[in-house]
């Protein structure tokens, strides 16, 4: 673990693993509500087995410094508990500060999960520095989607998860057509459509192997 200082003088740790050879690049890892567990762990050593710097902030520590919880019901409460006290403002320039200390290794992936998911989405738009965002089963990033994406923006959820039934996830692969958001997503959606009725033929789509 390491010690970081944040831009308000706040300090927290993060459990870093560096990659053996030239980092790739360097990979931001943002806990669930459980802490930095055993498996936040697995995680951040596996990214960097793969040759990027990775960093999990000890998100929780402004609260309660190193938290790791059990994954039951006990444990969720206890997190959700926890993510309560701390305002986003707070969390995101605990994000910044990790961003900040690791984006000399090259371009800035942000990945996170459940609280974490939805920290990454926030993240992509308010902290600077990152080429990118992944999130995992976020639960108020369906209902905060609208915004204009700042960078490229990828979202996991659960087809089974009870706590996100699949009819609220605002957008996904099969049995829905995409939303229309206010990003270029939309508008190469638009210009590729109204190329197909110029050309009037069909759109099939890439070869599949």
């Amino acid at each position: 673990m390491i010690e970081l200082t944040a831009s308000d003088g706040s300090s927290f740790s993060a459990y870093r693993a560096d990659p053996t050879e030239t980092p790739k690049g360097a990979i931001v890892i943002l806990q669930d509500i459980f802490g930095i567990t055993p498996e936040i762990q697995k995680v951040t050593d596996a990214f960097a087995a793969k040759g990027y710097v990775a960093i999990a902030p000890s998100l929780f520590d402004r609260v309660k410094p190193g938290v790791s919880l059990a994954h039951d019901d006990s444990g969720q409460a206890d997190g959700a508990a926890i993510t309560k006290e701390i305002s986003k403002d707070q969390a995101i320039s605990d994000i910044q500060t990790a961003v900040d200390a690791v984006k000399s290794a090259g371009k800035v992936a942000v990945v996170g999960y459940c609280w974490g998911g939805d920290l990454a989405y926030t993240a992509g738009n308010k902290v600077s520095g990152i080429a990118c965002v992944i999130g995992y089963d976020g639960t108020e990033t369906v209902t905060d989607f609208r915004e204009k994406r700042k960078v490229p923006t990828l979202l996991h959820f659960g087809e089974a998860d009870p706590t996100l039934p699949l009819e609220q996830i605002s957008q996904y692969v099969e049995g829905q057509k995409p939303v229309l958001l206010k990003n270029a997503g939309a508008y190469a959606q638009a210009k590729t459509e109204k190329k197909k009725k110029k050309s009037g033929g069909d759109d099939l789509g890439p070869p599949m192997e």
